[in-house]
C-alpha cells in the first residue's frame, strides 16, 4: 500500500513534477524502472500506466522524492480504470508535448 492507504496497482497517479514537464519527460523517467503501457497528462498530475503491479511497485520506489524540472515527484497507486482517465481509453488520447529537452534529477530519498 502507498502512503494513502491505497492497494498497489499498475496504474501510478502522479503529481509534484515542475512546471513545463511533458508526457515525454515522464515515460522516459518511469521507462527506467517498469515497461509504460500509457500515460495521461492532466494540468498538475498524470497517470502513469506500467504493464504490470510489481513494476509500478518498483518504479514507485525508485522515483518517490526524484527532482523532475524542480519539483519532487509524489506516487501513488491508482486505480485500474476510472472517470480521470486512468482507463487509458481513446476518450482521452495523448497529450500534447512541448520540448523534451528539459532536464530532470534524481536525489537520494532519506
Amino acid at each position: 500500500r502507498d502512503d494513502r492507504g491505497n492497494p498497489a496497482t499498475k496504474n501510478l497517479f502522479v503529481a509534484g513534477y515542475g512546471p513545463g514537464t511533458t508526457e515525454q519527460q515522464l515515460r522516459e523517467i518511469f521507462s527506467q524502472h517498469a515497461t509504460i503501457v500509457g500515460v495521461v497528462m492532466k494540468t498538475t498530475f498524470s497517470f502513469v500506466n506500467t504493464s504490470d503491479r510489481i513494476s509500478a511497485v518498483n518504479a514507485r520506489e525508485a522515483l518517490i522524492g526524484s527532482v523532475v524540472n524542480g519539483g519532487v515527484l509524489r506516487i501513488n497507486f491508482a486505480k485500474e480504470s476510472g472517470r480521470l482517465g486512468t482507463s487509458f481509453d481513446s476518450t482521452y488520447g495523448p497529450s500534447s508535448s512541448v520540448s523534451a529537452q528539459q532536464r530532470y534529477s534524481r536525489h537520494p530519498v532519506y
